[in-house]
This record gives structure tokens, sequence and C-alpha cells, in this order.
């Protein structure tokens, strides 16, 4: 296997990579299948996650960072609490919840609850707020789980995640005992 001392002239390792024994092969046009296809090896990466963390995005962003884009967010995380909490209202949501984790959590700067009364509801619900914070503000969630089964639906808007569950599961996971120090944030038709 090649290491950095007995690499051969042309090929040069990962620069990221302070560990890497796999070359790195220049492909000036960009396109690694042709590569690929025509028995050429191509460029390798390192996959730990110091790597992976200082790489960009096409947008420019680092993908590491679990937080949406603060420079072209246009609400913040309290605004897109509230209007989730008008949206889940519309569709008769209950329970709802909003608690500020920053400080307690890396995870977001707020979680978002709210409960339906069947499946059919909860997924309305989600529809509901992300057609509404999209509306408003014109942010689009970074990921939307668990539409197929609607038992628990979550929105993630990077430093606001909404949970939108069906009762019962609420009631078994009890996401809001995680964080009995976090102090609820008032929302209109709580």
């Amino acid at each position: 296997m090649a290491t950095r001392e007995n690499h051969p002239p042309g090929k040069t390792l990962d620069p990221r990579c302070p560990h890497a024994t796999r070359f790195q092969h220049r492909n000036p046009r960009g396109h690694p299948e042709r590569h690929a296809r025509s028995g050429r090896m191509v460029a390798t990466r390192c996959h730990f996650p110091y790597a992976a963390a200082d790489r960009q995005d096409h947008k420019g962003f680092t993908r590491g960072n679990r937080r949406a884009d603060k420079e072209g967010q246009k609400m913040k995380a309290n605004d897109i609490a509230i209007e989730a909490a008008k949206a889940a209202v519309e569709k008769k949501a209950t329970r709802l919840t909003a608690l500020d984790l920053r400080g307690l959590s890396d995870m977001c700067d707020v979680q978002f609850i709210c409960s339906g009364e069947n499946e059919r509801q909860t997924k309305a619900i989600a529809d509901s707020i992300t057609g509404h914070i999209k509306q408003k503000s014109g942010i689009n969630p970074l990921a939307v789980e668990g539409m197929q089964t609607g038992s628990w639906v979550l929105i993630d808007y990077g430093s606001v995640i909404i949970h939108v569950f069906m009762n019962e599961y609420r009631d078994y996971y009890a996401l809001e005992s995680l964080w009995p120090t976090a102090k609820a944030i008032s929302l209109p038709g709580a």
C-alpha cells in the first residue's frame, strides 16, 4: 500500500486527512463516473467526520453544521415556532408546546410539539405547518420524516424542530421530560 513517503509522482494524497494512505487522483473534467467506467482509479476521500465537516456544499455552507443558513433565514427560531402554532391551531392540534433549548441542547434552539387525534390529522397538521411557514417566510424544511405513517411527523428547520404526534405516541415518548428546565415559549392558541 502506498504511503506519504513513497507515492508515485503526479498523484497526491488527500491533504485534509493526516492518516490517508489512498491516492487522490486528479480529474480535471469532474466526471468520476466516466473514469470509473473506463477502469481508471478515481479520487478517494477520507470518511472521518472531521474531514467531512470542513467540506462545503454547492451553496457554500458547511455540511457538518446542523443550523440553517443564518444570513438567509428570514425568521427567527421563536417566530417559526409561533407561525407553526398558528398553522397547527387551524387544523385543530392540541397540547401545543414550544421549548427554548438554547444553552441546553446543541441539536436545535427551539422544539415545537403538538398533537393530533389520528394519523390523518397529524399529516394535515404537518402539511399546514410547512405550507404556512413557506408562505410567510419562503423557508422550506431541511427534512420531513414520518409523513408515510403519520403517527409521529418530524419537521426540521435547522434551528427549530417540529414534532407532530398522535396522542398515545406523545405520551409514550414524553419529549418534554428530556429538558425539564427548558423555558416555555408563549404560543397563540395554547
